[in-house]
């Protein structure tokens, strides 16, 4: 029986193919929601995983379609943009749900349609961007038009908030939550809605020819 054992795990062992020999060089998006490929070495299987992180979602894709990167995580955005262009992108996996908020100065504001005439911070390009018109449009605004609208790092919005630079700000956690933590911001709103975008904030994308031939990955 042992013996029978023994050859039972190690015609397992001879199935599943070996990935010492692999490098994957892996990109992410300097954020909270899109850290989880620094965790991925000890889940693969023997390959070296090298994360490559960035701040700029663009330099991101064009690393991917350039070969220099196997899969990158970034903002879902990204993925919908490249879609529509026909670029050869595939979505394969969420990195993140349900993980940004609308967070206004502390005192004042008490819903959406108080942001009319205020200054709101955000990043263009992203999925904050577009949970933030959706929001405004929700409450009758026009982000266009009835709020101004301005570009502002995510790391640096919580200084903008607390000295008066901007009046809120839409961002993924933990921002939110150390605004509100540190008392000089609280949540307005979550961005989320059942019929609208969805709850998909992140994603990890690869080149498509790269999943065809390398699907275990």
């Amino acid at each position: 029986m042992r013996k029978l054992l023994l050859t039972f795990v190690l015609a397992l062992t001879l199935c599943v193919p070996s990935l010492a020999a692999e490098t994957w060089n892996v990109g992410t998006w300097k954020t909270a929601q899109t850290i989880q490929p620094f965790l991925y070495e000890p889940f693969a299987n023997g390959a070296t995983v090298k994360v490559h992180p960035f701040t700029n979602p663009g330099d991101q894709k064009a690393a991917l379609l350039a070969g220099s990167l196997d899969m990158t995580g970034t903002t879902l955005a990204l993925a919908i943009q490249a879609a529509s262009r026909g670029e050869p992108i595939v979505l394969v996996a969420s990195l993140g749900n349900k993980c940004s908020a609308l967070v206004v100065k502390k005192g004042g504001v008490k819903s959406v349609g108080d942001l009319e005439g205020k200054k709101i911070g955000y990043v263009p390009g992203t999925m904050h961007e577009i949970l933030l018109r959706e929001t405004f449009t929700r409450a009758g605004l026009n982000p266009d038009k009835d709020a101004k609208l301005v570009r502002i790092d995510f790391f640096d919005m919580g200084t903008a908030l607390s000295r008066g630079d901007i009046d809120a700000y839409l961002s993924g956690e933990p921002l939110p939550t150390l605004a509100k933590r540190q008392g000089y911001g609280e949540i307005l709103a979550y961005p989320y809605y059942g019929e609208g975008i969805g709850a998909i904030n992140s994603g990890m994308i690869v080149r498509r020819d790269f999943v065809e031939k390398n699907p275990e990955r």
